[in-house]
């Protein structure tokens, strides 16, 4: 009974140990978003939690592209990390503006990765402008209940 538990006990050791070594896999890190102007390029960094014993390849997946007849970003078909490097960049130039959505992929994972969103614009400073606007839209928008709420207070007393 004893040689029994003493099996059990070491096959969920074992069991356990296996899946902790499975658990540290490689782990990307890359920007959620990226915004860029048209006909701007930009390196983009790919980090590893730990540099990788073996040489590793990133394959970019597009699983959404804002225009289906034209290419908004021209990405490398892949990224080369050598053994031992933490960080590595690829560059991306921006071909036509709207939004694309990529996945990462590493040749040592069937698993997709982190997720990239691109954005293309025509400027930053109409972004900014957009920005300023929505935002004193949005305090009008609030304020503009003030007066009802007042109003009905002054009512009440």
């Amino acid at each position: 009974m004893m040689a029994n538990r003493l099996t059990l006990f070491h096959l969920l050791f074992l069991s356990f140990a296996s899946f902790a070594a499975c658990d540290r896999a490689l782990v990307l890190f890359v920007p959620e978003e990226v915004s860029l102007e048209k006909g701007s390029q930009q390196s983009i960094p790919v980090t590893f939690s730990a540099p990788p014993n073996e040489t590793l390849v990133v394959i970019f997946h597009v699983t959404y592209s804002s225009k289906k007849n034209g290419t908004i970003v021209e990405l490398p078909d892949q990224v080369i990390i050598t053994a031992g490097q933490r960080e590595a960049h690829f560059p991306v130039r921006a071909k036509n503006v709207g939004q694309v959505t990529v996945y990462l992929q590493t040749n040592t994972s069937r698993k997709t990765g982190p997720r990239i969103q691109f954005f293309v614009i025509h400027s930053k400073a109409v972004r900014i402008v957009d920005q300023v606007i929505g935002w004193i839209y949005f305090l009008a928008w609030s304020v503009s209940f003030y007066p009802q709420v007042f109003e009905n207070w002054r009512r009440k007393r």
